[in-house]
């Protein structure tokens, strides 16, 4: 109309086409050329006012598909998927396990681990995701999150593990050990009921002893079993404390092997130049069935057979006799760095005739262990791994406030010596008093810390080797730097342990050398006679300070983690796992001098097959060997270059300190 009466000579369906041309854009349509100013003014007016509602409505469209694929993105509806890896219930050691597929789908080049992994929990979808993208950047795996309850079937669906080629099923440790076990006996169960693919692996984590009472969780995990061909599954404990307990038992009787595990436990992204190892399973090949152990050991040049699984019963047979025969169908137990393919020779290798010398009999001597317990509550099961594993003739002392001494004394075992000490770890006249014997210990462990708050447990930790380095540094007395042991949940914190410790050790020596060239001076001074210059004085002092401590640090959810998704990839592991941990009489690794053990000519280089046949003498496998790091720095630290899974040509020049790693009976 407006437009109409500015045009003054146009008619009705003239004016109405003319305005919606210019209204809605159409082509050829255009606002020169009118009769009047003031219908250029109305068509100007009308093609803003078209303008202006197609940005509305393409702003309403825009948001509305945004909402709509933030609703898929975040929904709760099922994942249609196949063959992919599903990881149940949510604790402190999920993100880790994630973390620890991506590296070993890294390590591996994508064939470890079909993606995407789907993570069902009982737990909020937007918190889940906000910490997997967190922990997870910079990696490319594939997670999707889904919330509802693992134990009822039709939320199962959401995840689709009836089709997922792995099921990792987490301890939930937010619930009681009676109601965790019988969540997961009822998640097992709805698992037999939907049948699930072929083959289909199932890894259960437990808290192993702590809740051996309730065998809910062990009679369904052998009901799934029986169900022939569907499922392949295995049960490790994982959670809880009594695995890591037994890691820091072994590791305070054998300094240096944190680092062992730490490379063989778990999975770490390497440059192409590294090579890092963990357990592997591989089907004998047909040519080796019914061979000699000895033969199928030697057949395979690029890595470490350690025993084998027997195809019957599923028994584990770790170092086995060389004149064992070696079943069709058997699973052979690798240590080999980063492939779950082996490459067998046509025929065994030849080996050169070597002379075993060295000792024998048992490796590890006495030690004075003494152990800082912050928790009353703890202390029972960590003394209990640390009996176990610690060699007769050695000291233990506990110190913990207000202990069970009734029963921490029921746990000794003959041929160790127990003192308990009632006092706080933390106090300085505590740990000065004779009582605690420090000046005779060889290791201090730090335990009882898993109940606080993570920040909480690590500075006690850092507070603890602060004061262990000062009272380490006035026992003068003292030959080697003492050995402590500890967990922390935090790298910054290990970062802050060692520049601390470093800065400390480099303090003592720059007083040692400033202390030797004042008397050096004074000497030369005095007109005496002068054997060094005071430079040459202040050098040789420093060069003779040793470190007060030496630091062992272990992570446990990194550890227990790269355990859990290890037996993922294949659940038979477990049994291997559970034989090298357990504390039962049974095969441990062990750290071995190559002289005093083997008679080894140290700076003597040599083949590493001849290295590994030295150690069958002893009946030892020989995985490995662990050497000084160059930087000068592995006193303080404690840490080694561990190099595992060592092919079989590889020449060796091993060095005073330098270990062998074996699995052996002791």
């Amino acid at each position: 109309m407006l437009y109409r009466r500015a045009a003054g000579d146009c008619s009705w369906s003239e004016a109405l086409g003319r305005t919606y041309s210019v209204l809605n854009n159409c082509p050829g349509s255009s606002v020169e050329s009118e009769r009047s100013f003031a219908a250029d003014v109305v068509l100007h007016l009308v093609y803003l006012a078209g303008l202006f509602t197609f940005a509305v409505v393409l702003g309403i469209i825009t948001d509305d598909i945004g909402t709509h694929v933030d609703k898929v993105r975040r929904g709760n509806h099922p994942v249609i998927e196949q063959n992919h890896t599903v990881v149940l219930n949510w604790n402190q050691q999920t993100l880790p396990v994630l973390q620890q597929i991506a590296k070993a789908r890294h390590e591996s080049g994508g064939t470890m681990f079909n993606v995407p992994i789907v993570v069902l929990a009982d737990k909020d979808k937007d918190e889940m995701d906000d910490q997997v993208v967190e922990e997870l950047e910079g990696t490319n795996l594939r997670v999707m999150t889904r919330s509802g309850n693992p134990a009822k079937p039709s939320e199962q669906k959401r995840a689709s593990v009836a089709t997922a080629d792995t099921v990792v099923l987490m301890w939930p440790s937010d619930l009681s050990p009676a109601d965790a076990s019988a969540q997961q006996a009822a998640v097992l169960a709805a698992l037999k009921t939907a049948g699930g693919v072929a083959g289909q692996k199932i890894v259960v984590q437990s808290a192993g002893q702590e809740v051996g009472e309730y065998d809910a969780v062990q009679m369904a995990v052998d009901l799934a079993r029986s169900s022939t061909g569907s499922h392949d599954v295995a049960s490790l404990a994982t959670a809880g404390n009594e695995r890591i307990n037994q890691i820091i038992a072994q590791v305070a009787n054998q300094p240096g092997l944190e680092d062992v595990f730490a490379d063989l436990l778990e999975y770490e992204e390497r440059d192409v130049t590294e090579r890092g190892a963990e357990f592997y399973l591989s089907t004998v090949p047909e040519h080796l069935e019914g061979r000699p152990f000895r033969e199928v050991r030697r057949s395979f040049p690029d890595s470490v057979v350690v025993g084998w699984i027997s195809p019957d019963n599923d028994k584990l047979h770790l170092n086995s006799r060389d004149t064992t025969l070696v079943p069709g169908n058997a699973q052979l137990v690798f240590v080999a760095g980063g492939s779950t393919e082996q490459q067998a020779l046509p025929e065994p290798y030849e080996v050169n005739n070597v002379r075993l010398g060295g000792r024998r009999g048992k490796h590890l001597p006495p030690r004075n262990i003494t152990m800082l317990c912050f928790s009353a509550e703890a202390a029972a099961s960590a003394l209990k791994s640390l009996v176990e594993f610690t060699t007769r003739g050695s000291t233990i002392t506990i110190i913990c406030e207000s202990p069970d001494t009734e029963a921490l004394t029921a746990l000794k075992r003959r041929g160790l010596k127990l003192n308990v000490v009632n006092g706080n770890p933390s106090s300085r006249t505590i740990l000065e008093s004779k009582a605690s014997r420090l000046q005779q210990a060889n290791t201090v462990v730090l335990c009882g810390l898993e109940h606080r708050e993570q920040a909480a447990a690590d500075m006690q930790v850092v507070a603890s080797v602060l004061q262990l380095q000062k009272l380490a540094s006035e026992h003068k007395k003292r030959k080697q730097p003492l050995a402590v042991v500890a967990t922390l949940n935090s790298p910054a914190t290990e970062d802050v342990l060692w520049h601390t410790t470093l800065s400390f050790y480099a303090e003592q020596r720059a007083a040692a050398a400033a202390e030797a060239e004042a008397a050096a001076l004074r000497k030369q001074g005095s007109g005496r006679k002068v054997v060094q210059s005071p430079e040459e004085a202040a050098a040789a002092a420093a060069a003779g300070v040793q470190p007060a401590v030496s630091l062992h640090l272990l992570r446990p959810d990194e550890l227990m983690s790269g355990m859990l998704t290890q037996t993922a990839c294949a659940p038979r592991l477990a049994a291997v796992f559970s034989e090298l941990f357990a504390q039962e009489a049974g095969h441990e690794i062990y750290l071995r001098d190559p002289r005093k053990s083997y008679g080894l000519i140290v700076g003597k280089p040599i083949v590493w097959k001849d290295v590994a046949e030295l150690a069958r003498k002893r009946r030892e496998i020989a995985i490995g060997y662990t050497c000084k790091i160059p930087d000068g720095t592995t006193l303080l630290t404690g840490q080694h270059e561990v190099n595992l899974g060592v092919r079989a040509e590889t020449v060796v020049e091993l060095q005073a300190g330098d270990k062998i790693v074996v699995i052996a009976v002791e």
